[in-house]
């Protein structure tokens, strides 16, 4: 408890931050490329009370995903094979645990920075900690090569929903446009991500037991290895076979449910298929949507279908382990209560978030960005940079914080700077979620296991140092370039 206090203490030491900041900082509006600011506008003491109260309402959709991921595993170790899984993948990979992290860290780098739904990947996150955790690592090394990967890969977006695809479309670029130099700098950041996390004095494998006296004598005591949402007990006699194939269908459901087709790749499939099947109707009533209840088709999958999903799996999973209704709706529930701090503490996340969007298009980050870029005639890019940094100090949501300042950069710079900035808007961004406590992902995944988060920055700093550099090189050389 005392670790998740420590999360939200950071979390709160943000939003008091912000608190100052608008006692001093004027909002800015932007209109036809122009920025006007007026006065300031505090926030007071009834402000620090509604602030978090509307940020638990408004981003009460991080909660609902993370309440039935948590219900999820709880229904998979009920079924008493989920530890059996677990153990079994390790065992294979006994004397190859590096392996298992190459291919963890490279996976997961891959998939964010290519379909940039983060919750998607989230939702195996728990099942490859316990497999990392069980090879003997520590927890900070299992945060690094799952949530860390996911944060990591959203630097180096290539066509994510999230990031690289909303930047071609403020900006007005196509999609494809230099796709080979952006897979080139993921090539980059993922082999050093994986030399960082492999090579990290911390990624090491613990001896499974440790010395203890008894009596006169020191023997070997065995440690138990905790990992989440799974017992040390199993039923040997289930057969791990059909919860093999429960994770392959739910990878490959949301996968294709949870990538915008059209909108990253032009690939219209989806949604005609939908419309063609959303058309079949039974007198008045056009039965497949009335099932499913839902007008959204594949790809426009939001949090909460992605929520109805993992509680459909969850009865799925326990049908198929003979798990009575009520049997299931217990596990859930315990999963749900082991997962419930986590869930809080990564709504609150986004309190800063919540202030930028009460001002409704005034903002103070709208003041500070026209002064930053008022300091040079044309561009550079260390104030272009700087922008980018504060940007990830006052919206997690990458979108919302690109949008709110583009129409400055649409009326400064021209169409060959524009994908410059939307580059380093990417890469200062993202390494801002890697070290901010008001990063969902990051929060989430610290939380899970427990991990204080001065450790985390302990860590990662070095990382995100290496990182810095290299994007502010690569910038230098996309300059000399135009």
């Amino acid at each position: 408890m005392k670790k998740n206090n420590n999360l939200l203490r950071n979390i709160l030491v943000c939003f008091l931050l912000c608190v100052l900041l608008s006692w001093v900082i004027p909002v800015g509006t932007i209109s036809d490329g122009t920025v006007s600011t007026s006065s300031i506008k505090p926030i007071g003491l009834f402000g620090l009370i509604y602030v978090p109260v509307i940020t638990i309402a408004t981003f009460v959709q991080y909660a609902v995903v993370i309440l039935a991921l948590g219900g999820f595993y709880g229904v998979l170790n009920k079924t008493g094979v989920y530890s059996k899984l677990v153990n079994s993948i390790a065992k294979k990979y006994d004397k190859k645990e590096k392996l298992f992290l190459i291919i963890t860290i490279t996976t997961i780098m891959i998939l964010a920075s290519v379909l940039g739904n983060p919750y998607g990947l989230l939702v195996f996150v728990p099942f490859l900690m316990g497999i990392i955790l069980k090879l003997g690592y520590n927890k900070i090394t299992a945060v690094a090569a799952t949530i860390g990967s996911i944060l990591a890969g959203s630097v180096a977006s290539t066509y994510g929903l999230n990031v690289a695809t909303q930047i071609a479309n403020t900006f007005s670029i196509d999609v494809h446009n230099g796709i080979m130099p952006k897979f080139a700098f993921l090539s980059i950041v993922t082999v050093l991500y994986v030399l960082f996390v492999c090579g990290h004095k911390q990624t090491v494998i613990e001896k499974p037991f440790k010395m203890i006296n008894d009596g006169d004598k020191e023997k070997k005591a065995f440690i138990r290895i905790k990992i989440p949402f799974a017992e040390e007990k199993f039923e040997n006699k289930k057969n791990v076979k059909p919860l093999i194939i429960i994770f392959a269908l739910l990878a490959v459901f949301l996968f294709f449910s949870m990538t915008n087709w059209q909108y990253m790749f032009k690939v219209t499939l989806f949604n005609d298929l939908f419309d063609k099947i959303g058309n079949i109707k039974i007198g008045e009533v056009a039965i497949v949507k009335s099932i499913l209840g839902s007008d959204n088709p594949f790809g426009y999958w939001t949090s909460y279908e992605l929520a109805a999903t993992l509680l459909l799996f969850s009865l799925l999973t326990g049908w198929i382990y003979g798990l009575n209704f009520d049997e299931t709706c217990h596990a859930f529930g315990e999963g749900v209560k082991r997962i419930g701090k986590t869930a809080f503490i990564m709504t609150l996340a986004s309190i800063v978030f919540t202030v930028m969007l009460m001002g409704s298009g005034n903002t103070m980050f709208i003041t500070i960005t026209d002064k930053l870029l008022s300091l040079t005639k044309d561009f550079f890019f260390l104030t272009t940079s700087a922008t980018g940094l504060i940007n990830g100090f006052f919206y997690n949501d990458f979108y919302y914080g690109l949008s709110s300042v583009a129409d400055l950069f649409l009326s400064k710079y021209n169409e060959g700077i524009l994908p410059i900035v939307g580059y380093i808007y990417q890469t200062m961004h993202g390494i801002m979620m890697l070290i901010m406590p008001t990063s969902v992902i990051l929060v989430g995944g610290l939380s899970l296991l427990d991990v204080p988060f001065k450790d985390w920055i302990k860590y990662i700093f070095m990382f995100v140092l290496q990182l810095l550099v290299l994007s502010i090189v690569i910038s230098i050389g996309l300059v000399l370039m135009v």
